[in-house]
């Protein structure tokens, strides 16, 4: 991958990780319902897929730099 890959996937990531804490801190009914499911647990799952990708992000930045060093 690019390093400008790397780059978009940790934003994409904070941003996901980001708006999915802000909605779970802001949560106030416990039993909320989404497609069926908790609604907490939607928004861990959330907060989950925002930090692999942006730990996906920073293996490809570190990986690209390590291969342009030698």
């Amino acid at each position: 991958m690019k390093p400008t890959t790397g780059l978009i996937l940790r934003r994409v990531g904070l941003l996901i990780e980001m708006v999915c804490l802000l909605a779970f801190v802001t949560l106030k009914d416990d039993h909320e319902v989404f497609a069926g499911l908790d609604l907490k647990r939607v928004l861990i799952a959330g907060i989950t897929l925002g930090f692999v990708l942006w730990f996906a992000g920073m293996a490809s930045i570190w990986s690209s730099a390590r291969r342009t060093r030698g």
